[in-house]
């Protein structure tokens, strides 16, 4: 017993002196190995710069809550003047805090809409919050869906960049609604590509 006691008293030492010394370990590692965060930011906004010769839109404020949304998007109306297309605008709450509409025609089968996106430079997928709605009525006249709040989440920088918005349907009598987080079925169908100027939500 005294040995074990012995042991422990050990181990709880080492810990205490470990702690005592980590601010110092960490002086001297970054001492060594010094870190320019100045020069890597610069580099890291020279990778994700927005290219003067790509056509771009940006998103009109429209304010929305996200205590405000409901969990069925609803068919807002019926809107004869567009086709197939989709908008994305600011809420006007925060960086990263989007919403859409959809206007949809020739739907003849149930599904699910859904929004993807890529950063546009690198096309590295965005992470976006759960933002799929599902249709379930038939028409041939083109009808607007929404509005769809969703977040596009970041970690890499807190200003503009370009994203690549990309609107799929996936046919099928299916209540999942966390599309974005699997492969898409074989027979999920890319409606549209659009280019937004976004920022990100750092989480």
């Amino acid at each position: 017993m005294n040995n074990i006691g012995e042991k422990i008293v050990n181990v709880m030492v080492i810990i205490i002196i470990v702690l005592l010394l980590s601010p110092f370990l960490f002086f001297v590692i970054w001492k060594i190995f010094p870190v320019d965060w100045e020069k890597s930011y610069i580099k890291l906004r020279e990778k994700y710069r927005i290219m003067e010769n790509v056509i771009y839109l940006e998103p009109n404020i429209e304010y929305y809550s996200y205590y405000d949304r409901n969990n069925d998007v609803i068919l807002v109306n019926d809107d004869f003047e567009k086709t197939i297309d989709f908008e994305i605008f600011e809420c006007g709450i925060g960086d990263g805090f989007y919403h859409y509409y959809v206007w949809l025609n020739n739907i003849n089968e149930a599904g699910v809409i859904y929004l993807k996106a890529f950063e546009y430079n690198t096309n590295n997928p965005l992470r976006l919050s759960p933002n799929a709605f599902f249709i379930d009525t038939y028409h041939f006249e083109t009808k607007k869906y929404g509005p769809v709040f969703f977040v596009n989440y970041t970690d890499f920088i807190s200003e503009y960049y370009l994203a690549k918005f990309e609107l799929w349907f996936s046919p099928g009598n299916t209540d999942d609604l966390k599309l974005m987080y699997r492969p898409e079925y074989k027979y999920d169908q890319k409606i549209l590509i659009k280019v937004y100027k976004v920022k990100g939500f750092i989480d």
